[in-house]
């Protein structure tokens, strides 16, 4: 992470939402055995040169520190083990600071950390990837109920659904 003095270090989180899940069959060849990842329940710690990566087995990647450049290769190497990819435009960003001498809190986008244990990381990393997730299942279900809206209106003008093999 990048050092600002002595007691302070910020950067940026980026979360985005890469499939369905993750085909662990492939997971301990590509991730653990080609690219050094190490296994925490449900999630995987990727380390680079400036940052972090947590990998969730339900497809969301949250990075800590990384560049642009960095976060598009790792999503390619990872891209193969991931299940039902979605080109999903859905991400999220948050600025991160690192201050021994302050307690955690959020402020806006700022999250202010007391220290630089990864495990606090990862914890946070499960909150941001849980909120893209359910972003992700709530835009579903509207598309669903949009698509679907014509059998409530014609249920309400004529009395039935014009669905065929639908028995009320």
């Amino acid at each position: 992470m990048s050092t600002s003095s002595a007691n302070t270090s910020d950067g940026k989180v980026n979360v985005v939402i890469l499939g369905r899940i993750l085909d662990e069959a492939l997971v301990s060849e590509q991730l653990i055995q080609k690219e050094g990842a190490v296994k925490y329940r449900d999630a995987y710690l990727l380390k680079t040169q400036e940052g972090e990566a947590w990998l969730f087995e339900y497809g969301i990647l949250v990075f800590w520190n990384i560049k642009e450049h960095e976060r598009q290769q790792l999503i390619t190497k990872i891209h193969p083990i991931v299940i039902d990819s979605i080109q999903s435009k859905d991400s999220e960003q948050f600025a991160f600071l690192i201050d021994k001498d302050k307690e955690f809190h959020i402020h806006n986008d700022l999250l202010m950390l007391s220290n630089d244990d990864p495990m606090i990381r990862l914890s946070l990393s499960h909150a941001f990837a849980q909120s893209i997730k359910l972003s992700f299942f709530e835009d579903k279900a509207k598309a669903v109920i949009q698509q679907n809206n014509y059998i409530s209106k014609q249920l309400a003008a004529t009395g039935k659904i014009p669905l065929s093999g639908v028995n009320l």
